[in-house]
């Protein structure tokens, strides 16, 4: 194949996104290599024809976005935990919100031009600086090669763009609650995963957080800064080796949140997702395997806080539905997507260079 450029990678990738609206998602051969092997029948979770670039055009930063919405939700109902697929890409215009404290203090009881909760932050809050010293510890066990989410304010300081680059990439004027939020994070690599297609099981274990619920477990030879277990819960089955095809449940202690962060091309590209923890790893071995790299599985708050809700159809959340969750003021803060017509942005970067930035949906 040759070399592609920044805007045709889309395209070429755009084959590994094809959403199919069912929570058990349909199982699909996505290599032209792969036709006819009945074990590798990965599953393509994302959106079909959907390019998706950075262009610079007059000293512009341009983000440009060619379909109707960055997100696909698997229901039609607004106040419930739900599974949902954000487009991938390299980078995305999100909209932030408090706390709960905050959303308490100033009584906020809706938040406007949002898609709806793709994450809630762990103890942190971008929309004030707040920094929980736990998460501000967990952030220094950072390693220079692992991923911080930067989020760049426009002229609206809730609204800005979202990508994810190394920690030893961190611009001089980046600050941990401003510009930068923390993920906790593992390679694909770093799990205990055996067999291959139909066959594919991971070992789980009695969740730290929760007993009765299992977690997947990470490798004893890794070096990973965090548990020896990723916080991605599954309940009803007994610790062991399990088919991944039974791990197909979400709810309160099933599933939950995470950002899927690869490299291609010299790109870092990711995409955010809520399901079941078989959609998840069926996803992360469908970029494995396209991408030819190691796809980092990135989680912020977990348990009841992977939560997911959608806004209306005029884009508003309720907070009630929210802060039913929160108990703490430091909690419940968080991002969604920016749903349309986001406009023209302006900011000024690390060197004092105003940027200019649009984005069209």
């Amino acid at each position: 194949m040759s070399q592609l450029n920044a805007v045709q990678i889309p395209f070429f990738c755009k084959m590994l996104f094809n959403c199919r609206l069912a929570t058990i998602f349909i199982l699909i051969d996505v290599l032209s290599g792969c036709k006819g092997k009945e074990t590798e029948p990965w599953a393509d979770l994302s959106f079909p024809e959907v390019p998706d670039s950075v262009r610079y055009e007059k000293k512009n930063h341009t983000f440009v976005r060619w379909e109707e919405s960055p997100i696909q939700y698997f229901t039609t109902e607004p106040k419930e935990a739900l599974n949902w697929l954000g487009i991938a890409g390299t980078q995305q215009v999100i909209r932030i919100f408090p706390n709960y404290g905050t959303r308490k203090k100033n009584r906020i009881k809706e938040i406007n031009k949002i898609t709806g909760v793709n994450h809630f932050f762990l103890d942190m809050d971008l929309s004030t600086g707040y920094v929980h010293d736990y998460t501000r510890n967990f952030f220094n066990k950072l390693r220079p090669d692992d991923y911080v989410m930067r989020f760049i304010a426009g002229e609206d300081s809730l609204t800005g763009l979202m990508s994810f680059t190394f920690k030893k990439n961190m611009r001089p004027d980046d600050v941990l609650g401003k510009t930068i939020a923390f993920f906790r994070q593992w390679k694909l690599s770093e799990l205990n995963i055996k067999g291959s297609g139909i066959s594919t099981a991971i070992e789980m274990k009695a969740c730290s957080y929760n007993p009765v619920c299992l977690c997947p477990t990470v490798k004893k030879e890794s070096q990973n800064p965090f548990k020896t277990e990723v916080p991605f819960w599954h309940s009803g089955k007994a610790p062991g080796w399990i088919n991944i095809a039974e791990l197909n449940k979400t709810g309160k202690f099933d599933g939950g949140n995470v950002v899927l962060i690869w490299n291609y091309k010299g790109n870092t590209w990711f995409q955010e997702m809520h399901g079941s923890l078989q959609q998840v790893l069926e996803k992360a071995l469908t970029i494995k395997a396209i991408c030819e790299c190691d796809p980092i599985l990135a989680i912020s708050d977990s348990g009841p806080m992977a939560a997911s809700f959608k806004s209306n159809k005029d884009f508003v959340l309720e907070t009630g539905q929210i802060n039913q969750l929160d108990n703490l003021d430091y909690v419940g803060a968080g991002y969604g997507y920016f749903p349309s017509k986001v406009g023209v942005y302006k900011y000024t970067d690390w060197r004092g260079k105003e940027i200019e930035f649009s984005a069209t949906y």
